[in-house]
């Protein structure tokens, strides 16, 4: 890297590296002291939540990977206790997003520093690494360079970073933020989304004094190790956002994670603390340093910023970044709140549990009633449920005793073929319909610059029995492809219920900021569901249990979900919500084409998505912003007795009836809904969803002209009167 960006960090890390020792040698450190700078209610409220997260923690049996405290008379922070290899499972997937910094400019492998991922396309390091956008130019960040089991050293992957798409920093709280691309600079070994990143969670409370700081990081700019020995906390600055323990670090170790006992992240590793005298740097020898080898200083301490104090920081300065992309920042934030809390009913997101292929301990000792399952990444368990209690409201009760309630047995969750890469020959097929090669649909050119492209293409997500593509601008799917079979040979006895509680996930192959996921979708105070594009039961067959299990499953990705009211999706929305002998018409339609195709083979190719308009309406579901779809389209192609392809374009429409009621509503007129049968040009026309020409040839409507102001659908009242009897060929 050039001299001068090394002489500026140098210049800026002595800066810190003094300031954190006038607050150490302050604090007069004799054991776990405290000070005048202490904030007494902040630190009540540290305090009250710490004991309130660790009870939440046990009641719900989320303790798995919890270290004990390991309290000594005196720690040596001269002696080094970082070692090679990860303690246990939890803390080897935490260190998968940490990386070290290189510059991409010089040829040494040493790296300058380190960073981690906290989202699909943010990267967390030290504003002293990167004080400004020009810093991080040409620089990688180098994940995986690390010791395996078999004592070989892995070289990793490296991503390049991008200022100019998105970088924020901020000196007093020292913490820059920076985008990185999401393929590897090989553009082959590996996506950014197989790295996981690590959760913030904006909860003050989850390290006290006394507690463990461990700390996973690339000292001295080689490969990676984690200190989890001789790790004490030892001051905590509550008005200044600083935590300063006796964690082992080393040069090039700046902007590390900090995890609590939990290991939750709790700080960014900030500087290590030298011995100060006369406002000199001292050496191990007792000379003033020269500011030339690091290794000479003599340390006394290490000190990290409070991650919940960087997110208040980030929260309430939102509208003063000037960056690109700021987007990427709001996504950041919606998922921040405290995920013991929303576990046990409190408000709240994310939450690593445990490896996804074990069963979560704690599932049968919490309320299930409003409970969905979603994975983070490949291997982190995130839980989503109903609000019921407030953080004020447990700050407010600090000596409150939780009480241990007996809860029903929990069924357990959808089980899902984790192995994604063997879906490539799962998905839709071209040739389902015997005589005929339909293949998937395209977007159109005006369109192409949505979606979320596999090079040069739009990346086809394979699923058993179906395929999709992803708008990445509007984060739901462009459209859907499936092969619906119901033959009896082919289909299962086990009904729904049988395959386990229905569980909602994430994509691992898709950014989380490219799918709408998770709480975005959940809306408790209003009657909006997460709605299947590709229903459930269509998709539900084939050849044998494990694949009808796991075709059962794959509809339950949230690439595969929009939100839509209740009386909509629904066939038979729920009596209790005033909704008795309503059928919704989303819902109803599906099960009409399925009980059609008994007059034909019993097989259908059904395209189907949402129409994603630019003016369509933006509303909170609970966590942020949405824009959301209000129409869909459906297309569906079946054979008749004679072995002639014929196809059906339907479209439905929700929005006279959202537009004038909202989506709170009690009970909602069903009757208002707009649904059609509608010719296949047209649908393409309004989608930006192109078909295989067959598709138009065969269209039951191809001969009604439509023009701008006229599309010469056909409105029904009842999907009675929709009748897939191909040998009855409406002509005009």
């Amino acid at each position: 890297m050039p001299k001068n960006k090394q002489a500026d960090r140098l210049a800026l890390k002595k800066e810190f590296m003094l300031e954190a020792a006038s607050r150490w040698h302050s604090a007069v450190n004799t054991g776990f002291k405290t000070t005048p700078l202490d904030n007494v209610p902040a630190k009540q409220i540290r305090q009250t939540n710490y004991a309130k997260r660790e009870s939440l923690r046990s009641k719900l049996g989320m303790t798995e990977f919890v270290e004990s405290l390991r309290r000594v008379e005196e720690a040596q922070i001269d002696s080094w206790d970082a070692v090679n290899l990860p303690p246990h499972s939890k803390a080897e997937l935490l260190g998968k997003p940490v990386a070290r910094i290189l510059d991409g400019t010089e040829s040494s492998e040493k790296g300058f520093g380190t960073g981690f991922l906290i989202s699909d396309r943010l990267f967390m390091t030290n504003y002293h690494v990167f004080p400004d956008f020009d810093y991080a130019i040409d620089c990688e960040a180098n994940f995986g360079f690390e010791y395996k089991q078999n004592r070989s050293l892995n070289p990793g992957v490296k991503f390049s970073l991008h200022p100019e798409i998105f970088f924020i920093s901020h000196k007093a709280l020292d913490f820059a933020i920076v985008a990185i691309s999401n393929q590897s600079i090989d553009g082959a070994t590996q996506t950014l989304s197989d790295l996981g990143c690590i959760p913030l969670i904006e909860t003050p409370g989850k390290v006290i004094l006394g507690e463990d700081i461990n700390i996973i990081q690339y000292p001295l700019g080689g490969y990676k190790q984690y200190a989890y020995k001789q790790n004490q906390v030892v001051k905590i600055y509550e008005d200044l956002g600083y935590i300063q323990y006796l964690t082992d670090t080393a040069k090039a170790s700046s902007g590390s994670p900090c995890f609590n006992r939990s290991w939750e992240l709790a700080a960014l590793h900030h500087c290590a603390i030298p011995l100060v005298e006369n406002n000199r740097i001292i050496t191990k020898n007792n000379t003033v340093w020269d500011e030339k080898d690091e290794d000479d200083v003599r340390w006394v301490s290490n000190e990290g910023i409070s991650i919940s104090r960087i997110i208040q920081y980030l929260k309430n300065n939102l509208s003063a970044f000037e960056t690109p992309n700021i987007e990427y920042l709001h996504q950041l934030l919606r998922h921040v709140s405290d995920p013991l809390l929303r576990a046990a009913g409190a408000g709240g997101t994310e939450i690593i549990v445990q490896e996804a292929e074990a069963k979560p301990k704690h599932i049968n000792n919490m309320d299930k009633s409003n409970v969905t399952f979603n994975f983070y990444s490949a291997s982190f368990v995130n839980i989503y449920t109903s609000p019921t209690q407030s953080l004020d409201k447990l700050i407010e009760s600090p000596n409150e005793v939780i009480p241990q309630q007996p809860t029903p047995e929990a069924q357990p969750p959808i089980q899902f073929d984790e192995d994604y890469e063997s879906r490539e020959d799962k998905g839709y097929k071209a040739d389902f319909l015997d005589g005929y090669s339909i293949e998937e649909p395209l977007v159109d050119d005006s369109r192409m610059s949505e979606i979320y492209m596999d090079g040069s293409e739009p990346y086809l997500l394979k699923y058993y029995n179906y395929s999709l593509v992803m708008n990445k601008k509007r984060r739901f799917c462009m459209w859907t492809a499936a092969n619906v079979n119901y033959s009896a040979d082919v289909r299962t006895n086990k009904s729904r219920e049988d395959f386990g509680r229905d569980t909602w996930r994430r994509d691992p192959r898709v950014p989380d900021m490219f799918q709408v996921i998770g709480s975005e979708l959940y809306a408790p105070a209003k009657r909006v569901e997460q709605g299947h594009v590709v229903r459930r039961d269509d998709t539900c067959w084939g050849p044998d249990e494990e694949w009808i299990e796991f075709a059962n499953s794959d509809t339950f990705h949230y690439t595969n979900c929009t939100p839509q009211l209740e009386p909509f999706n629904r066939e038979n929305p729920r009596a209790n919500q005033g909704y008795t002998g309503i059928h919704g018409i989303w819902g109803a339609l599906e099960e009409h084409i399925k009980k059609q195709l008994s007059n034909v083979d019993n097989k259908a190719t059904i395209f189907a998505g949402p129409q994603l308009a630019s003016k369509d309406p933006i509303e909170d579901f609970g966590s942020g912003n949405i824009k959301y779809p209000l129409k869909f389209w459906k297309v569906a192609l079946v054979l008749d007795e004679n072995g002639e392809l014929f196809s059906y374009g339907f479209w439905l429409d929700q929005t006279d009836v959202v537009r004038q009621f909202g989506l709170g509503l009690e009970r909602l007129d069903v009757k208002r809904f707009k649904k059609q049968q509608l010719s296949i040009r047209e649908i393409s026309r309004r989608t930006g969803v192109d078909f295989d020409e067959q598709v138009y040839q065969t269209d039951v409507l191809r001969n009604n002209a439509f023009t701008e102001s006229d599309d010469r659908s056909i409105p029904y009242k009842e999907v009675s009167e929709i009748q897939i009897r191909p040998q009855q060929r409406k002509e005009d």
